[in-house]
């Protein structure tokens, strides 16, 4: 090509003469990839119909197939009410004692705990809290992964991106905590094993779960709807259950889409429904299955309680003085379980296990099962033991068998609560908490 005049040669510039087609496809990846990766906010709308109304298919495919889960068959309605603030004695006679999950719209009256409305606002947990470690879930497709990070970072993101806190909760936090009234003596109070607490934003699903302890979870903020199923049909939904403890199982059922031919028997599962609001709490059974979705900005504290036979029933229990406020779960009978510094789950007599300590939390680790085995005791084991633990779940067991039933392999509920405060101190140690506890013992004090 010439110019104008015919006598200077002018070279015609193009994309493509600057550019080969595979720079060219780079750049244009880089920037859409660029742009897709800019987390936005979540919708925080709160106002959706709960349950669900199932509609019977007319294209000859099961009813509910490739819906949320609760579109396959009706509800039997909402879970047990029990109303106004409950008491100990009514959450054991009503709920725990029974087995029955129970809705209680008055369970943590706002007035009564002030946290309940700092929390409510972001800024008042990073400041107060924004430097400890908590547990968090970060999704990615249908893929959990969990990561232990600053509460700091979390709440820096979790509005955009699909990341739920799901955390034992925090030593430095307890005396923040308020407890229910319905927990303030009795069983429930005695066989408390920690407190979890969730936060999360926008719509999340929440797969399918079981847990061994019973749990009463308590909404400080946003929405939950509940779907609870009863223990029966825990084989329909292919459980896998947790070596952790206080984790219990999680199903692999996709339940924003069911497909309802690959499993027919979730599909036909009976279950009913709660939605909880901030002040409102749920009691949900050992062994219950149970799915939430969350909307909003949705906070909860979740009290776990071993389900640890208890002929008595409720006793010696002390009434709340009026005006005073509910108690806070550090002014409570200690719960076994909380995070440490650094993010790793410990007992919380954490500078050594003291016998009569230890021998509670291992009649709490059996929950109702008649015997202590080798599999019940490793997974308390090695969510108790230090990094410095001297010798493995196995040993270990073997070792606190010792005479008593080690022809059986286990240990009765009468072994553990007869065992010696020598066996109890080797156990510590063998736990790592009291290196000098195991050593030295005589035969007549193991």
């Amino acid at each position: 090509m010439t110019s104008a005049a015919g006598s200077v040669p002018v070279r015609a510039w193009t994309l493509s003469s600057r550019f080969s087609p595979l720079l060219l496809w780079l750049l244009l990846s880089g920037l859409c990839g660029t742009q897709a990766d800019i987390p936005f906010p979540k919708d925080q709308n709160m106002d959706v119909e709960f349950p669900p109304r199932g509609r019977r298919s007319d294209s000859g495919l099961p009813d509910g197939h490739l819906r949320p889960l609760g579109y396959q068959r009706k509800s039997d309605g909402r879970v047990l009410e029990v109303e106004g603030e409950p008491s100990p004695q009514e959450v054991w006679a009503r709920c725990a004692e029974p087995g029955e999950p129970c809705f209680m719209p008055g369970g943590l009256p706002p007035e009564s705990c002030p946290e309940c409305v700092a929390w409510s606002r972001d800024k008042e947990l990073r400041e107060a809290f924004g430097d400890l470690q908590v547990e968090v879930d970060k999704r990615r497709s249908r893929r959990v992964a969990q990561h232990v990070l600053p509460l700091r970072r979390f709440l820096s993101a979790f509005h955009a991106e699909e990341w739920q806190l799901r955390s034992l909760l925090p030593d430095e936090m307890r005396r923040h905590v308020r407890v229910p009234s319905g927990l303030h003596c009795g069983p429930l109070r005695q066989w408390m094993q920690g407190a979890v607490l969730t936060l999360s934003s926008g719509r999340m699903n929440q797969p399918v779960r079981a847990l061994h302890d019973h749990q009463l979870t308590c909404a400080m903020d946003g929405r939950m709807d509940y779907i609870v199923i009863p223990p029966r049909f825990q084989g329909a939904f292919d459980l896998e259950w947790s070596q952790l403890e206080l984790e219990g199982a999680t199903s692999p059922l996709d339940v924003e889409m069911v497909n309802v031919f690959a499993h027919q028997e979730a599909a036909r599962a009976s279950w009913r429904w709660a939605t909880l609001r901030s002040g409102s709490c749920i009691f949900v059974p050992a062994g219950h299955l149970f799915q939430v979705t969350s909307y909003g900005r949705a906070l909860t504290i979740t009290f776990l309680m071993a389900p640890v036979p208890s002929p008595s029933g409720v006793s010696d229990c002390e009434h709340r003085v009026p005006g005073r406020g509910l108690p806070s779960l550090s002014e409570m009978t200690a719960p076994t379980w909380t995070l440490a510094r650094g993010g790793l789950r410990r007992p919380l007599r954490d500078h050594g296990l003291d016998p009569a300590g230890l021998r509670r939390d291992l009649l709490a680790a059996m929950r109702a099962e008649a015997a202590l085995d080798s599999t019940t005791f490793a997974r308390f084991f090695r969510a108790a033991a230090l990094p410095e633990a001297p010798r493995e779940p196995g040993e270990a067991f073997v070792r606190l068998l010792g005479g008593a039933g080690v022809g059986d392999g286990h240990l009765s509920r009468s072994d553990v609560e007869a065992l010696s405060v020598g066996r109890l101190r080797a156990l510590s140690a063998d736990l790592g908490h009291d290196a000098a506890a195991g050593h030295h013992l005589d035969h007549d004090e193991l």
